[in-house]
């Protein structure tokens, strides 16, 4: 089964821990980040099969694979360089002018993230609905 979605906006916030180098330079720090796509193609693609549960068939995932492009990257990290101000925003505008290179970086484990949340979902409804009652005849 494949799902494809277009997102406006997509945000991912959270904590984050850092201790190594983007691209060239050298970065650490520890604090909240926000990661945020505009304009996020996201492709779903799994594939399953039906189970009896009950004396009913439901829909059971085997593989789930998701990939993702955007037009556009935006990243803001608080506290870098142990809250080093002047580092701290130099650092994010570094980051935010060559978003291209950096998400090339970061898109498979944001993939593995967005692949968790999605695959979640899906196997939820699954789990709840019956086939015959997901698609109308």
């Amino acid at each position: 089964m494949d799902m494809n979605l277009l997102v406006p906006v997509a945000s991912l916030i959270g904590g984050y821990r850092i201790n190594g180098k983007v691209l060239i330079l050298p970065i650490q720090g520890e604090g909240s980040s926000n990661m945020t796509m505009v304009n996020c193609d996201i492709s779903l693609k799994w594939t399953g099969k039906l189970v009896d549960k009950n004396g009913k068939q439901f829909y059971q995932v085997d593989k789930f694979k998701v990939h993702f492009d955007t037009s556009r990257f935006y990243m803001d990290f608080t506290n870098l360089f142990n809250g080093d101000k002047a580092l701290g925003d130099n650092m994010n505008v570094f980051l935010n002018d060559n978003w291209q290179d950096i998400l090339k970086e970061l898109k498979p484990a944001i993939s593995a993230a967005f692949t968790k949340i999605f695959e979640a979902v899906v196997t939820n409804v699954f789990n709840r609905v019956p086939y015959n009652e997901l698609y109308l005849a």
